[in-house]
């Protein structure tokens, strides 16, 4: 492929200004990107400055969908408070009583 440069000087004159061309448009920038303001970020002060609104928005992922997707958090998340469901074996109780009662043997 190189041997065609030598034999050609318009051929080596195009391949250098393609060559010089890519390498100033890869060197070239533009910083438009990181001038933007996030949308998930809060402040410090207003974080702590409203704690009813940071718990609800805490909950507000777990959402409302119950037991039907299986990595639902919202069971884990009244297990966790106090907050449970009751056990028992009837047909309309949950299967979380087991995680409810849960203790470790040391």
């Amino acid at each position: 492929m190189f041997h065609i440069f030598k034999e050609n000087s318009k051929m080596k004159k195009l391949y250098t200004m393609v060559l010089a061309a890519a390498l100033i448009g890869t060197f070239t920038s533009c910083d438009d990107f990181l001038d933007y303001t996030p949308t998930a970020v809060v402040d410090e002060d207003k974080a702590f400055s409203e704690p009813d609104k940071m718990v609800n928005s805490a909950y507000a992922m777990l959402g409302n969908c119950w037991y039907s997707y299986p990595f639902n958090l919202w069971p884990y998340g009244d297990l966790s408070s106090d907050d449970c469901l009751k056990g028992g074996g009837g047909t309309g109780d949950t299967g979380y009583h087991d995680v409810e009662i849960w203790s470790t043997l040391t």
